[in-house]
């Protein structure tokens, strides 16, 4: 998302734990935010790998970014 800044908001939609994902944030229908909170937590099981397949193959129209 570094190449769209973000100038107009019109929607957004918060969806904690989708999939087990900590939080998605849907902005503009065309960009995404992927939370995942690892705070007094380990990875496990590529858990991360994984939520990432997950979301580049449910939102494969919309520009990601993944903050683990």
């Amino acid at each position: 998302m570094s190449d769209d800044n973000i100038d107009y908001v019109n929607d957004i939609e918060i969806i904690p734990q989708w999939n087990n994902i900590d939080i998605l944030v849907i902005i503009n229908n065309s960009k995404l935010l992927v939370i995942e909170d690892k705070t007094n937590s380990e990875e496990h099981n590529n858990q991360l790998i994984r939520y990432k397949d997950l979301v580049d193959n449910e939102f494969e129209n919309q520009k990601r970014l993944y903050i683990f």
